[in-house]
């Protein structure tokens, strides 16, 4: 997300080697824009994003680090 401008406070540059983590993350965001209630499911926002990608892959901690930065205002929507 930092490679994209949506984390406020962090320069725009080359973070991560996982491209499918990034763009996971990314499309969460999109999500929570849209349904912001999914902040509170876990699950469900994973869901959702294997819904875009069109996959059922086991989560492992991309959507805590997306929740946690919603949550602390740290995202620029």
């Amino acid at each position: 997300m930092c490679e994209e401008w949506f984390i406020k406070g962090i320069n725009c540059g080359k973070y991560t080697s996982s491209d499918e983590n990034k763009r996971y993350a990314l499309k969460a965001v999109q999500i929570l824009k849209k349904h912001t209630d999914l902040i509170h499911n876990k699950q469900k926002l994973w869901g959702e994003v294997m819904k875009l990608e069109g996959n059922d892959i086991q989560e492992s901690g991309q959507m805590d680090v997306v929740i946690a930065l919603w949550k602390d205002g740290l995202i620029d929507v």
